[in-house]
């Protein structure tokens, strides 16, 4: 029933169905003033989507279940339909005329008798019958996956596992050369004209306009003034398999993984800019004796001295001392304003380490209100 393909599957899907959808959205939340809540609200969303992927996981699984047996029933009788057909029909050409003396060779297609043309169209019927019952069941109890195109396509090029195609036309094969030489270039003189070199029996026009017949009763196939066209449900779109299906769906959550990580960083962020604006930490100097008269400048929600033990302990030959330290709210921004002001005197420039007289620093700080 399935069939497999040689290329790999794609690497990024979300920018077929799933950014359309909602993330390029989240792209816009960070230039935009919205409130934790607001964040909050957007992370359950994503959250919510993701339990209704596993939830349709387990849904398409009974799906196929159900659909294989449809699908083993409409093989059986579309071959059987398509073995009967070969079997029993009659192809020769005979001579015509018209117009009293104008003879011409005509297509005769048709039966060996009544009884099997009788025979051949109720199983015809029987076949439609059996499509229109796999066409509804995709349709109507696999609506809630319809609308992943991109799982259920049409185009033969994708590149996962799936079923074979599910068609009304796949059980017309045996007779499409004749039916569509038929329909396509038939107009009736006396026999039906194919071409001016091409001409149906009348008998034959008969069968093939019943035949067809079928496929219009069952709304496979649609015609109006203004249109002649299959219709979608003369064709069931291709399924994939569970496996597929899976690594889906496994995309589509890990993308909206990928968000909700986004966001929480952007919570953490807001909290921690709020939690630096509003509680007083601490600026501090610091001095090594390794490195005479120059001063390390910064700030810490811990104890200065704490800080300073922070700082040995990584590989410095001689502890750092606590020069100076106070409280300031926002402190991070206080930081920043001194390794500003000393930038001339700063040893180097991925360094908070600044070569200028303490005293000098320590009035500096303290003149900030």
């Amino acid at each position: 029933m399935y069939y497999n393909r040689k290329k790999k599957k794609p690497v990024s899907i979300v920018d077929t169905y799933t950014k359309k959808a909602k993330y390029s959205e989240v792209d816009e939340l960070y230039d935009k003033i919205l409130s934790g809540d607001e964040l909050l609200d957007r992370i359950q969303e994503f959250k919510n989507t993701n339990e209704h992927y596993l939830d349709l996981e387990l849904k398409y699984i009974n799906f196929l279940r159900e659909y294989e047996t449809h699908y083993k029933k409409f093989e059986l009788v579309s071959t059987t339909v398509k073995e009967f057909y070969e079997a029993n029909i009659v192809r020769s050409t005979v001579k015509e005329t018209t117009l009293i003396f104008i003879k011409y060779n005509s297509d005769d297609v048709y039966f060996k008798t009544k009884k099997l043309e009788e025979e051949f169209y109720a199983l015809y019927n029987q076949a439609a019958k059996v499509f229109s019952e796999i066409s509804n069941f995709f349709y109507k109890s696999n609506s809630e996956l319809i609308g992943f195109n991109y799982l259920f396509t049409k185009d033969s090029s994708k590149d996962y596992i799936k079923f074979h195609s599910c068609s009304w036309k796949y059980v017309i094969m045996s007779m499409n050369d004749d039916i569509c030489n038929y329909l396509h270039n038939g107009h009736k003189i006396r026999g039906y004209k194919m071409s001016p070199q091409k001409y149906w029996t009348e008998r034959t026009g008969q069968l093939f306009t019943k035949l067809f017949q079928v496929s219009i009763d069952n709304k496979f196939y649609e015609v109006s003034e203004k249109v002649e066209r299959w219709t979608k449900i003369s064709e069931v779109p291709n399924i994939p398999q569970a496996s597929y299906l899976k690594w889906y769906f496994k995309k589509l959550i890990d993308a909206n993984n990928q968000q909700i990580r986004k966001i929480e960083l952007e919570i953490r962020s807001r909290k921690r800019s709020t939690d630096l604006a509003d509680n007083p930490y601490f600026v501090y100097i610091m001095s090594n004796k390794a490195y005479p008269n120059i001063y390390k400048i910064g700030w810490t929600s811990s104890l200065p001295e704490e800080r300073a033990e922070e700082l040995t302990g990584t590989s410095h030959i001689y502890p750092f001392k606590v020069e100076y330290s106070k409280k300031f709210k926002n402190a991070v921004q206080i930081e920043k304003q001194c390794h500003d002001h000393f930038k001339k005197n700063r040893v180097a420039n991925n360094r908070e380490f600044f070569e200028v007289p303490l005293e000098q620093i320590k009035d500096y700080i303290d003149a900030i209100q």
